[in-house]
């Protein structure tokens, strides 16, 4: 964390998208994991749905989406 790897991975990710002409990126981040959340908000993701009991522990799911 405090790196800026995150940030760096999701640049390399979007350039990659964006060479194969792909418009929109999306994922999906547990509502637990409010430090991922917000790293993915600050890169300019959106909250698209929410995703009840996703996961095993019965947590929800954040779908996110961004236009690139």
């Amino acid at each position: 964390r405090n790196y800026g790897i995150g940030t760096k991975l999701l640049d390399k990710v979007a350039d990659f998208a964006k060479s194969k002409g792909i418009k929109t990126l999306s994922l999906e981040v547990s509502d637990k994991n409010i430090t991922a959340y917000l790293l993915y908000a600050k890169y300019g993701f959106a909250l698209r749905r929410i995703r009840k009991n996703y996961y095993k522990d019965n947590s929800n799911a954040l779908e996110m989406i961004k236009t690139i």
